[in-house]
């Protein structure tokens, strides 16, 4: 399923010819592998992005010589479990993103995206709901509640990922939440909050409205780089008959 635009989409196949021949003479250029990977997931093609985000996974670790147990970045399992979520295997999507939640909370992560994995949690929160998954909505709790409390993180919760924070635990409104957001990217995030909080008081036609929201932010795809929210809403604003 092509998540954008035809004629987008046939931009971005262009675009991907382009980026596979120049990793041809520098197949480890983690900056192509990764916007490969998202142009890849715009196109619906999730198996060869899950492909490249695990390439860049693989990367990482090396590089940085992250040991066993211990992940290099969030930002990759995240990608994953959005391909495996577009793919409709919805347990196995959260199942990343759990694990991604957990070792978060464990420090278990070297380089963490956002105040320290806030938009794992978010996507955490995403799929409890959906999936009814009460210990879920716990765990993002524990990270969101261990960041507060870190001397390393609790003060980079400010701006829109700390609004996110205060949204998940209802000590700010949707209001406030998006007088926070003021780029795409940031935008996007707030909006697909605002979705995960009306499908969780079963607010169905809200919902939809802000999915749709959250992906027409932008008609560029690369305003939303990194934002796997981006995708997803792409991807649950598409009618069901469709999917």
């Amino acid at each position: 399923m092509i998540l954008v635009s035809q004629t987008a989409a046939k931009a971005y196949k262009s675009k991907i010819e382009e980026i596979s021949q120049q990793l041809r003479d520098d197949p480890d250029n983690t900056l192509l592998i990764r916007e490969r990977a998202h142009l890849y997931l715009a196109r619906g093609q999730t198996r060869l992005a899950r492909v490249d985000f695990d390439h860049l996974e693989a990367l990482s670790s090396a590089v940085h010589q992250i040991r066993r147990g211990k992940l290099a970045s969030d930002l990759e399992l995240n990608e994953i479990g959005v391909t495996y979520w577009i793919e409709g295997h919805l347990p196995l999507a959260a199942t990343y993103w759990r694990y991604t939640t957990e070792s978060l909370t464990a420090n278990r992560v070297a380089y963490a995206e956002m105040g320290g994995g806030i938009t794992t949690g978010q996507l955490l929160w995403f799929s409890a709901v959906h999936l009814r998954r009460e210990d879920d909505i716990e765990r993002t709790r524990q990270l969101y509640d261990a960041r507060l409390r870190s001397t390393h993180w609790a003060h980079k919760l400010t701006g829109l990922t700390g609004g996110l924070v205060q949204y998940f635990l209802r000590q700010i409104g949707g209001e406030e939440l998006l007088a926070l957001a003021d780029y795409p990217g940031a935008h996007c995030k707030a909006e697909f909050a605002l979705a995960i909080r009306a499908k969780e008081e079963a607010r169905h036609a809200a919902y939809r409205k802000h999915m749709r929201n959250a992906a027409t932010v932008t008609d560029d795809m690369m305003d939303c780089y990194n934002v796997p929210q981006y995708f997803l809403a792409l991807f649950e604003k598409q009618p069901l008959k469709t999917r």
